[in-house]
Order: C-alpha cells, then structure tokens, then sequence
C-alpha cells in the first residue's frame, strides 16, 4: 500500500495525516511554535514526504556530510531506479525515503519528465544552469536531495536523489 502524507497548518498547529493500518487518520500533531524541533524530527525519523523546497546553499553534492551515495531515476511508464556510487551502508528507513520520494514522484509526474515536471518546477531557482534544480524534502535537512534535469526529458535520467547518513546534521 502506498504511503501518502499530508502537512496542514494552521496558526497553532502542525499536523500531519496519512495512511495508518488501511485508513487516512491524523499521525502527528505539535504545536507550531515546536515546528522546528518535533515537526522535524517526526519527518525525519518517519521519512515523511510533504513536498519540496529549493536548496540555494548546496554547491556540490558529493561533499555534504554523510555522503553514501545516489539513487538514479528514469523513466518507461514509469518511474525506475538504481543505486550509483554507493559508499555506505543504506538503512531501511533510508530506503523507505527513496520508495516515498519514487511515489510522490509517479503520482505528481505520471509521464515522466514532461511540461507538467517543467512547470512544476518553475517555482525553484534553477540550480547551476537551466532547467537543472536542487531540492529537498520540507522539513527535512539531513538524508536527500533531489537534483532535477528536464534537458532530456525522459530520455535521460532526470532525477536524481542524492542520499546521506546524517543523524546529526547536514552541513
């Protein structure tokens, strides 16, 4: 069963619904002045997928702390990946991250890299040259970042989701 979580925010709440046991219930709930401490830790330890924000301050991908690797994506129908560069052990909740990235992505992207991609990502600051942008999951600093190519389309790889092992911080 896919994972779908969903953030609502209200003046004094964070709370975060998704599917539990088969049914869309509440999962999490913290008051908004705790958002940047129990929000943060309850996405991180559960891999929530809420969305993304650009990433300005990263220049180079393979120097962040607790670097392990990337996981690259492309598509036939849809959504494929495989592990390059692994330097490290992938834990399971790692894993889960990557599978909830891949299901945000088929759901909002289900042709692959197309105009809907590219407008979606008109929102973000491109990152390097045109059409390429840096993001990263909301809320979470420490485990991914996801660099998006459209030059290619679907002919290429136009995903990437760079993975690390940082518990305690990511830069």
């Amino acid at each position: 069963m896919k994972m779908r979580e969903d953030l609502v925010q209200d003046e004094n709440y964070s709370v975060i619904y998704g599917d539990f046991h088969g049914e869309y219930q509440e999962l999490f709930r913290c008051p908004r002045v705790q958002d940047n401490r129990d929000l943060k830790r309850y996405v991180d330890e559960y891999r929530c997928i809420l969305g993304f924000e650009a990433d300005n301050e990263t220049s180079d991908l393979r120097t962040l702390k607790g670097y392990l690797g990337y996981y690259r994506l492309y598509f036939i129908d849809r959504w494929y990946g495989s592990w390059m560069e692994i330097e490290g052990d992938i834990d399971e909740r790692t894993v889960a991250g990557i599978v909830k990235i891949t299901e945000w992505l088929q759901e909002h992207f289900p042709k692959g890299c197309n105009w809907e991609m590219e407008d979606y990502l008109k929102q973000f600051p491109a990152w390097g040259y045109e059409k390429r942008f840096l993001l990263k999951p909301i809320y979470m600093e420490n485990f991914y970042r996801i660099l998006f190519s459209t030059e290619f389309g679907n002919s290429d790889y136009p995903v990437r989701i760079y993975v690390y092992g940082n518990e305690e911080g990511s830069k």
